[in-house]
């Protein structure tokens, strides 16, 4: 018969309690986003994945850039964690030691981190770990662990260790347990305020769901969930063994239990962590391990496998549509069947495709197999594309020296919350770019924008005259079968940039500063001489441009050309003289004055000349030599105005 060593896990999903069904539902839709400053919602945390026997790949990349990388070694279960730019952090490993194989902690470059050896996961657990970063806490992750059950005489149950990256000794607390006995599931998911993490297990010998939420306080008491299925006590311990996914949307949770042959789905609450409305399969899944939700949460995969190396069994992987409500059980679709092939653990990743662990049936469980299985298209349901891609079968991904076992590292579901479509700059009266994550199988495609316009480009842009929302709908092709969704965007107003009010042109009178305001109202300014502030003072003539951007991060661009005032009144004149300084008069060479006017005294402050002209001339007529004083004031073009008092020395 077969022995526990010889199974593969993975995970169950979260289910909820059936006294919470009429608790306040959730919004179950699948969005699309846009990529620039507006989205929040990108996650790169699940873009490496270390895995198997040497197996490293980087979701940064598209396709995923596969590795070799000495030292790893992973049966079934295991975990990796990047930061939010899609940095590895960290991973988990198996490393034999004098007690044997244990699981410790490996960094980004796959060396181990001090004190982490001797983790509880179990090397033959379906989901034997996940990584989490504590929320707030940009150094903090929660290492959780999964053993075998208790009665199979391992009993470290479901324990969790704290590492802090911003200290030398950077394990901080190890293998605290929370649950003695647990079955070979755990999953995680953002709770509704998209900041704290639920984190869901499944009891040993009953039918209890555990849902404990991690915030910036640590883990708070757990959700209980009594729903579905025992996962109990068999000879082999076999029903312990299968995956635990929840959907990307957070509202499903799917459960494989292996040796009953039953999958189950419930309804999750992210809000509550309360599991309901169970729909169970017939048992007529014997193997049942793996199991993974398209991501638009509109479809559920699982896969069939056994481990006992039965040459009558046919390893298996269906389609299930989740549209089907309380009957999505009773006509599940066959994707393949293969008696030499077994489709073992599944994930989804944030390409948009979902990755199926594959090897041969005599090169498990040691061995493993070179390349792993894709399914391209999970979002089109049966249509999702096994190992096609682009009318070419058989195209799998090479792991170029890494070798797949039986699972695939868990993550945060939360990560791969992906959209069929991103858009950047949904601004009006910009263009707006729309791009499909996932382009794979396609012939053609076509575009309604929502406004009348229309596109056939794969990746279209477009200009939005008004801001509003607007219901984008796009149809794929592939091999003559159209694949329509549609989505609402929202494109949001464009601010209007105007340096002091729209001039274009300013005047700088010599030896004062000019002041250039862009108006107030905005998020964020920019201005030529780097100044980020709604007003500047300038003293040099020249270009001065700035940017301004809204709430919306929609922007836009003013400049103003800033010009010295050229006019010019001299000091001193003489009358007698030949030169342009024979009278007192002004010089305007560009023409800037608009009108003027000006009055001149005498040392006694008696007027002695006025003009409203800006043409005057004063010979000083019937005046000796003598200091005269002024006082003007002229109206400029694009409305400054040039006030001065002055002096100038008649000289006879």
């Amino acid at each position: 018969m077969i022995s526990k060593t010889g199974y593969i896990h993975i995970l169950l999903a979260m289910v909820l309690n059936l006294l919470l069904q009429n608790a306040k539902s959730q919004d179950c839709s699948y969005h699309s986003y846009p990529s620039n400053c507006n989205s929040e919602m990108i996650m790169n945390e699940g873009n490496n994945w270390v895995f198997g026997k040497n197996c490293y790949l980087d979701f940064n990349f598209n396709p995923p850039h596969a590795s070799y990388v000495a030292g790893i070694d992973h049966l079934e279960g295991c975990a990796s964690i990047s930061d939010a730019s899609g940095n590895l952090v960290l991973s988990t490993n198996f490393t034999v030691n004098s007690n044997g194989l244990y699981m410790n902690l490996i960094d980004a470059n796959m060396n181990p981190i001090i004190n982490s050896t001797n983790l509880e996961g179990s090397y033959s657990a379906t989901q034997n770990s996940l990584i989490v970063r504590q929320p707030g806490r940009e150094s903090i992750y929660y290492v959780f662990t999964i053993d075998l059950p208790a009665s199979s005489g391992n009993g470290g149950g479901f324990t969790y260790s704290i590492i802090d990256l911003s200290k030398s000794d950077k394990v901080i607390s190890k293998n605290a347990q929370l649950l003695p006995n647990v079955s070979e599931k755990i999953t995680a998911i953002n709770h509704a305020n998209q900041h704290d993490i639920w984190i869901i297990v499944h009891e040993w010998n009953n039918s209890i769901f555990k849902a404990y939420l991690l915030t910036e306080k640590g883990l708070q008491q757990p959700i209980v969930s009594n729903i579905g299925s025992e996962h109990s006590e068999d000879k082999y311990l076999i029903n312990a063994i299968g995956q635990l996914k929840i959907s990307p949307t957070g509202c499903r949770i799917a459960s494989a239990i292996y040796g009953k042959g039953l999958i189950e789905l419930f309804d999750f609450n992210t809000s509550s962590g309360h599991l309901s409305n169970c729909r169970t399969s017939p048992p007529n899944f014997k193997g049942a391990y793996g199991v993974e939700f398209s991501p638009d949460g509109k479809y559920l995969f699982v896969s069939i496998s056994d481990f006992s190396l039965d040459t009558n069994f046919s390893s298996k992987l269906y389609c299930f549509d989740l549209g089907n409500g309380n009957t999505v059980f009773t006509n599940p679709y066959l994707i393949e069947s293969s008696d030499t092939i077994d489709f073992l653990g599944l994930q989804v990743a944030v390409d948009g495709k979902i990755y199926v662990a594959s090897a041969k049936r005599e090169q498990l469980p040691n061995q493993g197999n070179n390349s792993i299985c894709v399914l391209n298209n999970p979002n089109r349901g049966i249509y999702c594309n096994l190992n096609t891609l682009n009318h070419q079968s058989g195209k799998i991904l090479n792991l170029n020296g890494g070798k797949c076992r039986i699972g695939l590292p868990n993550f945060n579901q939360s990560y791969f919350l992906t959209p069929k479509i991103t858009y950047e700059y949904n601004c009006s009266e910009e263009l707006t770019y729309f791009n499909l994550l996932n382009s794979s199988n396609i012939d053609s495609v076509n575009w309604d924008f929502g406004d009348g316009s229309f596109s056939s480009s794969t990746s279209p842009a477009h200009k939005y005259d008004q801001n509003g929302y607007y219901t984008v709908k796009h149809t794929e092709y592939f091999d003559d079968i159209g694949f329509t969704d549609s989505m609402t965007i929202v494109i949001n107003p464009k601010p209007v940039a105007l340096i002091n009010n729209g001039i274009d042109t300013a005047i700088l009178v010599p030896g004062s500063r000019l002041e250039l305001n862009a108006g107030s109202g905005y998020k964020y300014y920019n201005w030529s001489n780097g100044s980020q502030s709604q007003i500047i003072h300038v003293n040099e003539d020249g270009y001065y441009w700035v940017e301004v951007q809204n709430n919306y991060c929609c922007g836009d661009i003013d400049s103003i050309y800033v010009q010295k005032l050229k006019i010019a009144i001299p000091n001193a004149f003489c009358p007698n003289s030949a030169g342009l300084d024979s009278k007192f008069q002004m010089l305007d060479p560009d023409n800037e004055v608009i009108s003027f006017s000006i009055k001149i005294y005498n040392k006694l402050g008696q007027l002695v000349f006025e003009s409203n002209s800006k043409d005057f001339s004063w010979d000083g007529s019937g005046y000796p030599t003598d200091v005269f004083y002024y006082s003007f004031l002229a109206d400029l073009k694009y409305g400054f105005k040039y006030q001065k008092n002055g002096n100038v020395t008649l000289v006879r």
